[in-house]
């Protein structure tokens, strides 16, 4: 159980197998897989979608974070959505599912950790997201506009002003007034469609 063991010496809670093939440069691909169905046969190691792994809770320890197994499976994935503004502290309720996206579409349901990746335009998976590190996880976020984009968008809802977002998304004044609606009309014009136009328009309209 060498794998298992330097797994844990190196406080890994995800793992991919790239990872696990450069902790074994001089064993061939059959013999590091032996080493992977060892440990999920023995447990240790939770299969969560196809070459990402979790290190089974019971012997780490330590929590799996949904934002480091969407890092694991598309490394331009970002937290989005509702996720992303609880993230930024504007609305109150707790997001238990959060939503991805990304370069690919993953539904992940395994080990009690649940969560989605939608797949956007690689060309916009950079757009008003960035890196950010929470204790040990480092990860990509939307900003809160670009978050309201991702929600509208894909609701396939246009709503007329921005008091009706903040009204839907239960922002309340005093956060809005931290939020940069300015970014609106560029987000918009990268997105190339009547809905994120529209989007845009209601939130530069105050009223």
């Amino acid at each position: 159980k060498a794998l298992f063991r330097e797994l844990l010496e190196n406080d890994t809670t995800v793992v991919t197998s790239e990872d696990i093939y450069k902790m074994f440069p001089d064993l061939n691909e059959n013999a590091v897989q032996a080493k992977i169905k060892r440990c999920l046969r023995g447990g240790e190691l939770l299969r969560l979608y196809k070459g990402v792994y979790a290190v089974n809770t019971s012997y780490s320890h330590k929590a799996v974070a949904e934002e480091q197994v969407a890092q694991a499976i598309d490394k331009q994935s970002y937290l989005s959505g509702l996720a992303a503004l609880r993230f930024h502290n504007l609305i109150p309720e707790v997001v238990n599912f959060k939503t991805f996206f990304g370069t690919k579409n993953a539904n992940i349901n395994a080990s009690n950790i649940r969560f989605e990746i939608k797949k956007v335009d690689p060309e916009l998976t950079s757009l008003g997201v960035e890196e950010v590190k929470v204790a040990d996880n480092t990860f990509r976020v939307a900003d809160p506009v670009r978050a309201m984009f991702d929600t509208f968008l894909g609701l396939k809802m246009s709503p007329k002003t921005r008091n009706q977002i903040c009204a839907y998304l239960r922002i309340e004044d005093e956060d809005s007034e931290r939020i940069d609606w300015s970014k609106a009309s560029r987000y918009a014009r990268r997105f190339k469609s009547d809905l994120a136009d529209s989007i845009a328009h209601a939130m530069a309209t105050e009223a």
